[in-house]
């Protein structure tokens, strides 16, 4: 009643309100009430930290190759040969987007014996990481699979992402026929229906440096793995690009075949 008569010229609403102003005297429950009325502000602050520093992660451990070859087979070649093609071509190169490292990012691209048309199913390197062996056989893969793969195929042909190529000979001949993919090895263009395949590619096995790589995994051994690779033949394909930045890569992939091959 004390309290009442104070506040008797006072209208309800400031009497409620005074009654509602309990100050938190202990460490624990001023962190109690500053949490439940603010939580919901550090969560999402907190979630979006989180985003920040993900996405900055990703930009900083995002590896962007300096050149990018293609590997067109009939049959897949296991992950760590893959890898070791490119540790090993690397060491060619130049650092041509100035991040202070080589990188070659080979991308494998498997084409089906049975397919004689522009369609092709590829993979990329880390598809391959279960494999040991060369199949003998075709590869058969799902449509829709086969289908995203035909199209990040004809994304790099379009693109140019890949300037040389490595390729069996039976691909070759099939891409060389369907897409007049590639170029003679002084980079001019080839006429329509040309079939002098030999100015176009070189043989694994003839080139001075590809022949040379010291390359073995645990299921194979280095003269295995030199074997399984001179089955291949390296080449240019077409320029077809005329923004600068593109003739600039082709030209450097260029020299980076002129000395894989003759060491020069």
């Amino acid at each position: 009643m004390a309290r009442e008569r104070y506040l008797l010229g006072d209208q309800e609403e400031t009497i409620n309100k005074l009654g509602a102003e309990i100050t938190a005297d202990t460490k624990k429950s001023k962190w109690e009430n500053f949490w439940f009325y603010h939580k919901w502000h550090i969560v999402i602050i907190a979630t979006a930290c989180l985003l920040v520093g993900w996405f900055v992660h990703d930009m900083v451990a995002k590896v962007n190759p300096d050149y990018q070859i293609g590997l067109i087979t009939e049959a897949s070649y296991p992950n760590d040969v893959i890898e070791g093609m490119q540790t090993e071509i690397a060491k060619y190169g130049k650092d041509l987007n100035g991040d202070g490292k080589v990188v070659v990012q080979i991308n494998s691209y498997i084409f089906s014996k049975e397919n004689t048309s522009s369609t092709a199913t590829a993979t990329s390197s880390k598809e391959n990481a279960s494999s040991t062996t060369v199949p003998t056989s075709a590869v058969t893969m799902d449509p829709q699979v086969n289908e995203a793969n035909v199209v990040r195929f004809m994304a790099d042909i379009s693109n140019t992402s890949s300037a040389i190529f490595l390729t069996d000979d039976a691909s070759f001949k099939s891409q060389q026929k369907v897409n007049s993919l590639f170029a003679y090895l002084d980079g001019t263009k080839p006429k329509a229906g040309a079939t002098d395949f030999e100015k176009m590619r070189v043989s694994w096995n003839q080139c001075k440096l590809l022949s040379q790589f010291k390359i073995s995994t645990n299921q194979l051994s280095q003269s295995n793995v030199q074997k399984l690779l001179g089955n291949l033949n390296i080449s240019m394909r077409v320029s077809t690009s005329e923004s600068t930045s593109q003739k600039n890569y082709y030209t450097q992939s260029k020299a980076l075949l002129n000395k894989l091959v003759y060491d020069k």
